[in-house]
């Protein structure tokens, strides 16, 4: 990951899983996977989580994915839901 994309990354899965003890291992699991950016998330699927996160926490990152894939497609910089 570069620096400022893996920043990007680190910021949006600690806005969507503020209280998350494993966002660092979901961090590493996503280098090895080969996110390198916001959009490579979309690529990223539950399963591909199990191993490093709960399976709620998982779902509310999938979520938060693919709305914010939903909102870039139509255009509108919304934030990521808060849960």
């Amino acid at each position: 990951m570069h620096d400022e994309e893996g920043d990007l990354v680190a910021g949006f899965i600690s806005s969507v899983l503020p209280n998350s003890s494993t966002n660092e291992l979901v961090l590493e699991a996503l280098r090895e996977m080969g996110v390198d950016t916001l959009e490579d998330l979309k690529y990223v699927n539950e399963a591909d989580l199990k191993n490093v996160m709960r399976p709620i926490d998982a779902r509310k990152l999938m979520a938060s994915v693919k709305a914010l894939s939903e909102n870039d497609a139509s255009g509108t910089p919304d934030p990521p839901p808060q849960s």
